[in-house]
């Protein structure tokens, strides 16, 4: 049932009245003022005029005259209210004081009337009774009124309290009224143009940076809710708890995954009507363009990934950013709700508080970097937009209401037939007809105002002063719009002075808002000089850490003197040592010999032996003073630090060296004495030192300074991960370790184990055989491998899935160095593969992948649990710790103690990094190797046998067609087997080259980068049009002699400039001349065309003017096949290599038959 005379003024109104109502007329008006029944009032003066529906098809009239104030009554009533500042601020606040009534009383100034005769009262019903029912109906929605604005009291007796102050030149009009803002003010007409954002920003945002508010912000609205017939206020703190959850409870709402290929998407933005209601995601793709409900899009990808993200267009990328923005302010109620116009409607939206300025921090540099057309309102054709500031507050505004809308009614508690629970968090609907719109809105945007003083021009100033053991507050006032800094002015002084008098009311009113918050602001208001508040050190602790911060949120500013800025809370901390002057040599010595006491903390470079800190604050609360500066320190503060240094918790050995090499403990300093840092320094530093003279090969600057920093880990017994892009060579710094630990006698006893993809087996092989043929190796792989053919190599070498099945052979035997080749085969902990290779002994660990770290975060836990094990904790503790708050929420701090921790353990260079880019030529070529599959060899030796045959019983220019005809079936089996057969269903595993090249390309996905791919053969261009499409997950472009020049020209533009267009397949004839693909960072030759000039001519599509890049050339090869033979002799001979493109491959023809069956015949171990 609806409750009336819910304020002290509303519940005076009806008390008065009941008081008269002998004839208990009363309660029956008041199931008729309930029920709707007044269907109008206007209210003029001390005139009311109402029309109330009775048992009639015609409503009654009502007429209502309350007695006018006499001349003398205003004038005592005015006198009143300018002699006493703070009632007239309550005055304008709508929130008269309840003093003022005893006030009036004393003045004989009746407000409330002593009897019913008082009131002329008419209603044109039949009742003859005075009030009828309708008369009292009318009575209790005055009393409605009276609770949305007190000010009515007065006004019903014929006072007009602006005209009657103006008279004593105090000027109320301008502050009569808080005007609600109409968002269409700040609209722009759009200028089309590029949605650019630079794809670098994502790396400026820092959501760990907003802190938790809770309800301690919303808590310091009114507790009075006359617009509402219920504890609003309750009511909000409620709802919003249950928003606080909003990504668990959105994680289950969805049902039906939606296709909207978000990679394949060029552009998005957010569209709204004027009404700023149902925000839609417009997805620009190449063809076409799609709208969908943008909380639809909002639930299908709350848990992307950041290696999902990084494929999407950057606009999507920035709007995911504002989702996980909304959903970190929603939990950390880092919000408040402001009331605007939209046209002639009203809504109410939830914004950031920007009054927090962690809050506005973290949402700078999306206003920075928010193109202006990412959100658009529509009306009808036309299309307006907002400033770039604005911009970002209304699209983080829409995210966080339209997920509100959507989680809140799904609470058990929410109401849908209450108009203001709908308002603030459901749908809005239209203002009932028993509300009057004149009088909720003023006064539900006076209820919200408190929340918004920070944005008047006119910001008050709160002054602190410490003279130790006292302290003081001053309050002032600050012009926010001034265009130069100016000192605030004080209070007393801009009272007083005329230059300010037209925005002294609107100051106080504002600061008489902050009462309940800040009681002794009216001591100050109401004085005519300067009043300076005092408090003890214990009183000013809670002045200090409770009052100010609220009153900063509220907008007040808050200035401190410089000693009291940095008020530290002491902490437990640790101070590390080492128990013993013996040499730390490793890792295993650190451990054993590190040593550390417990100590309190007091900012960063300042710790106390707790005796010494207990001696110091003896007796102290408060604010305490310790040495140079100030402490909070709280009894409860106290017992629970002492309790730590007491009984501090047993750190476990990773936890030591966690803390170590962090520098901190739970995010507090710890301090290392000068000879724990020299040892840390000695363990961690890089030393020169030169690679072993028998490798053949050059290391570029950055490889030297690898191979430095995988020795030294080898030494001091740390495992490593060596991250570098692709194409960087990872194998060859792991190989000149290899060949330096060979050379000290460390693979002696015990070998080297090498455990890679099993396409990478043959390439593996041969580049030790190239770079380190003083390296014996042997490979342990195939149905008939077996361990003790092991015998006395260097190095073994072996896939994933023998160490999955042979773990425990594998283990018989003693390894010095055990290398995981693609780390990422290890990246799911609990697969049986990553728990066998984990399970393989070995006293030196090197991981080696070309993943990028930051898109993968949580796959590293597994790869730095091998070579480091147990150093980064659970995986539980790592993904809560690290993972989820740098890739959610971009967390800067976990992220810098993350990179602090383990920046000895990994190294990890990228192609972009100017020093790696001054160290590479501008195309570096790599051949990489496979093994034929059993399919493959069996077709590969059968055309060998069978053409051979026919080659050496044929000659002339007939033979020379045979071979070129036996060259074109072998290079075809080399690609895969259906190319030659073209029977059967092709499948990707019958081909060791194809399954090389999808090893290949995935890391370059994971890199966003481009890839040219170059074959001979239109049919095989097909296939792997079909391959790449099923395996990853991506459709290639695809260039051939079949298409028209217009279809060629497309797909180079889509190519150069469309983002998710990643791989270009062409046929070596179409796409080997007249095209510029500089888009292209990578370029893979496919099979080869033993042309040097042919094959340079098709490189040279992506590496020529305009390309920004180093392009790195991978050339695929079948090793023991004609592919690798022929690559040999073009490399080792100088007249082959200088063959023209038109010479194409004629030249083998002219081999004799003792030589062309050397050249095919197939000569190498085959993939099992």
């Amino acid at each position: 049932m609806a409750k009336y005379g819910k304020t002290f003024w509303g519940k005076e109104w009806l008390n008065a009245l009941k008081n008269i109502d002998y004839g208990n007329r009363l309660p029956r008006g008041s199931s008729y003022a309930t029920k709707g029944a007044v269907k109008s009032i206007d209210i003029q003066s001390n005139q009311i005029v109402a029309q109330v529906q009775g048992s009639r098809p015609r409503p009654y009239k009502i007429n209502i005259t309350v007695p006018a104030f006499t001349d003398g009554q205003k004038e005592d009533l005015t006198e009143l209210l300018a002699s006493n500042p703070a009632w007239l601020a309550g005055l304008l606040n709508r929130q008269l004081p309840p003093e003022l009534l005893e006030q009036v009383k004393n003045q004989y100034i009746d407000i409330f009337p002593r009897e019913w005769s008082d009131f002329e009262m008419k209603c044109s019903c039949p009742d003859w009774a005075v009030p009828c029912k309708h008369l009292a109906a009318v009575v209790y929605i005055i009393a409605n009124e009276i609770d949305l604005n007190p000010m009515l009291v007065l006004q019903l007796h014929g006072y007009d309290a602006a005209a009657a102050l103006k008279d004593r030149q105090v000027d109320i009009s301008q502050s009569l009224t808080e005007p609600v803002e109409n968002l269409h003010d700040h609209l722009y007409p759009n200028k089309p143009e590029p949605l650019e954002v630079p794809e670098d920003v994502f790396q400026q945002f820092d959501l760990s940076r907003i802190p938790l508010i809770g309800d301690s912000f919303l808590r310091l609205l009114p507790v009075g809710t006359p617009f509402h017939t219920g504890d609003f206020k309750a009511i909000l703190l409620t709802h919003l708890k249950y928003a606080e959850k909003a990504e668990k409870n959105l994680s289950n709402t969805w049902r039906k995954k939606p296709d909207w290929h978000l990679e394949t998407c060029l552009e998005a933005a957010v569209l709204t009507d004027q009404t700023f209601e149902m925000p839609r995601l417009q997805l620009m793709y190449e063809k076409n363009t799609t709208e969908i409900p943008l909380f639809d899009w909002v639930n299908e990808v709350l848990q992307t990934d950041a290696a999902t993200l990084a494929a999407w267009p950057p606009t999507l990328q920035l709007l995911h950013a504002y989702l996980r923005l909304a959903l970190k302010l929603l939990a950390q109620t880092a919000l408040v709700p402001r009331l605007y116009r939209s046209g002639s409607t009203h809504l109410l939206q939830w914004e950031p508080l920007l009054q927090n300025e962690l809050v506005k921090q973290a949402l700078q540099p999306f206003g920075q970097h928010t193109p202006q057309g990412l959100l658009q309102v529509q009306n009808g054709k036309s299309i307006s937009v907002f400033s770039q500031q604005e911009t970002a507050l209304r699209l983080c505004s829409l995210f966080v209401t339209s997920i509100v809308q959507e989680v809140v009614p799904q609470s058990s508690r929410f109401k849908p037939d209450d108009y203001f629970q709908q308002l603030f968090f459901g749908e809005p609907e239209p203002l009932p007809h028993n509300l009057q719109p004149d009088n909720v809105f003023p006064a539900l945007q006076l209820w919200l105002k408190m929340l918004h003083l920070s944005q008047r021009q006119w910001v008050p100033v709160v002054q602190a002063e410490e003279d130790f053991p006292d302290f003081s507050l001053s309050v002032a006032v600050r012009d926010r719009e001034s265009a130069t800094l100016q000192a605030p002015v004080p209070l007393h002084k801009f009272k007083k002075e005329k230059q300010y008098q037209q925005h002294k009311l609107t100051v106080i009113k504002d600061l008489m808002l902050l009462q309940e918050h800040f009681p002794d602001i009216t001591k100050v208001v109401n004085s005519p000089e300067k009043k300076e508040l005092h408090y003890d050190s214990e009183e000013f602790a809670d002045v200090m850490l409770r009052m100010l911060p609220l009153l900063q949120m509220l907008g007040m500013e808050v200035l401190l003197p410089k000693s009291l800025r940095h008020l530290v809370k002491p902490q437990a901390s640790l101070r590390m040592s080492t128990s013993s002057k013996e040499k730390v040599r490793s890792w295993l010595d650190l451990q054993h010999l590190l040593d550390y006491n417990w100590q309190v903390a007091v900012g960063e470079n300042n710790f106390i032996d707790p005796k010494e800190f207990l001696k110091l604050v003896k007796g102290s609360k408060g604010i305490v003073k310790l040495r140079d500066g100030f402490i909070h320190l709280t009894q409860e503060d106290l017992e629970k630090l002492m309790k730590q240094l007491l009984s501090p918790p047993a750190l476990t050995k990773q936890e030591v060296m966690r803390v170590l090499f962090a520098n901190e403990y739970q995010g507090v300093p710890i301090q290392l004495t000068k000879e724990l840092q020299q040892v840390l320094d000695e363990l961690t530093s890089v030393k020169a030192i030169a690679p072993p003279a028998e490798l053949q090969a050059s290391l570029r600057p950055y490889q030297q300074r690898g191979y430095e920093w995988l020795y030294k880990n080898s030494r001091v017994g740390f495992g490593s991960i060596l991250a570098d892009d692709m194409g960087l060579g990872k194998t060859l710094q792991t190989i000149t370790l290899l060949l330096k630990l060979k050379k000290e006698n460390q693979l002696y006893k015990a070998k080297a184990l090498v455990v890679v993809p099993t396409t990478l087996l043959s390439n593996w092989s041969h580049e030790l055989t190239r770079f380190a043929p003083d390296l014996s190796y042997s490979i342990y792989h195939g149905p008939n491998r077996k361990l003790e053919d092991f015998d006395g190599e260097d190095v073994l070498l072996t896939s994933y899935g023998t160490v999955r099945s042979d773990a425990e052979k594998l283990n018989k035997q003693k390894w010095q160095l055990l290398v995981i080749d693609e780390a990422q085969n290890i990246k799911n902990h609990g697969t049986a593969q990553t728990k066998a290779v984990k399970s393989i002994k070995a006293n030196l660990k090197v991981a080696l992948s070309g993943t990028p770290v930051e898109n993968r975060l949580s796959e590293y836990w597994s790869i730095f649990d091998f070579t480091n094990k147990g150093f980064l904790g659970s995986a539980k503790f790592f993904t809560d710790y690290f993972a989820k708050p740098i890739s959610l929420e971009k967390d800067h701090q976990k992220l810098a103690t993350f990179k602090k921790l383990t920046e000895p353990f990994i190294l990890r260079r990228v192609k972009s990094d100017k020093t790696i880019i001054s160290d590479l030529p501008d195309k570096v070529e790599s051949n990489r190797y496979c093994s034929l599959t059993k399919e493959q060899a069996a077709v590969y030796e059968n055309i060998v046998n069978e053409a051979m045959k026919q080659v050496e019983d044929t000659e002339g220019i007939a033979r020379k067609g045979l071979v070129l005809k036996m060259m074109t079936a072998l290079k075809q089996v080399c690609n895969h087997p259906y190319q030659y057969l073209k029977t059967g269903k092709p499948v990707a595993s019958q081909s060791g080259k194809l399954q090389l090249l999808l090893e290949l390309l995935q890391p370059i996905l994971d890199n966003q980068e481009k890839t040219l791919i170059f074959t001979q053969y239109k049919e095989m261009g097909e296939l792997l049009s079909t391959f790449l499409q099923e395996e990853l997950g991506t459709q290639p472009l695809f260039l051939h002699g079949s298409l028209s020049r217009a279809q060629r020209d497309e797909m180079v533009h889509a190519f150069q400039n469309i983002r998710h267009h990643r791989i270009f397949i062409l046929s070596l004839k179409a796409g080997g001349t007249g095209l510029n693909l500089t888009a292209a960072q990578n370029v893979v030759h496919y099979d080869l065309w033993w042309n040097p000039a042919v094959e340079a001519q098709a490189t040279d599509r992506a590496y020529r003017i305009g390309q920004q890049k180093n392009v790195m050339v991978y050339r695929l090869l079948s090793q023991g096949t004609l592919e690798e033979k022929i690559d040999a002799m073009i490399s080792s001979k100088k007249e082959l290599a200088d063959l023209t493109v038109g010479s194409g491959e004629k030249w083998l023809g002219e081999l004799n038959n003792t030589e062309l069956r050397d050249l095919v015949k197939l000569s190498s171990t085959v993939e099992n």
